[in-house]
């Protein structure tokens, strides 16, 4: 991947327990959170938004859960 492959978003949240809202009924581990301006830009793994995404804002929750939505 190079440089302009890479896509600029304010915050990243990284959690441990991810439970989104469709479908219902998943928890999926180790998932990043990707905001852009007041709007969810992503939800993808964790080792996919180090190689897609650069944020000005990480938040790490290693023992939380996230209920994007």
């Amino acid at each position: 991947m190079t440089a302009d492959t890479i896509t600029a978003a304010d915050i990243r949240i990284n959690a441990r327990w991810l439970i989104p809202i469709e479908p219902s009924g998943v928890v999926l581990e180790h998932q990043a959170v990707i905001i852009q301006g007041s709007k969810i830009a992503a939800v993808l793994p964790v080792a996919q938004a180090d190689r897609e995404f650069r944020t000005r804002e990480t938040i790490d929750l290693p023992h939380h859960v996230v209920m994007p939505g």
